[in-house]
């Protein structure tokens, strides 16, 4: 459904298996990902450093939302 259609689409996602713990947050709130972290395992993984920095913001904005959707454990986000 949601699977990679390219190359660095599965790197990104090797990447962020990686270092999806890797973020942010303040006071229960998840702000973003750590970039460094997320180079690191690039680099790690040998992805493609051009495509992985792209990436990086829309990845980075996709994990931070599905982190801080209300649920029934975290009702508040």
């Amino acid at each position: 459904m949601n699977s990679p259609r390219t190359e660095e689409g599965w790197q990104a996602l090797a990447v962020l298996d990686v270092c999806s713990s890797q973020v942010r947050a303040v006071q229960g709130a998840v702000l973003g990902m750590d970039f460094n972290a997320w180079v690191s395992a690039s680099q790690a993984l040998d992805a493609d450093p051009t495509a992985m920095t792209h990436l990086f913001p829309a990845v980075e904005a996709g994990l931070t939302q599905a982190l801080n959707k209300p649920s029934p454990d975290n009702p508040h986000g």
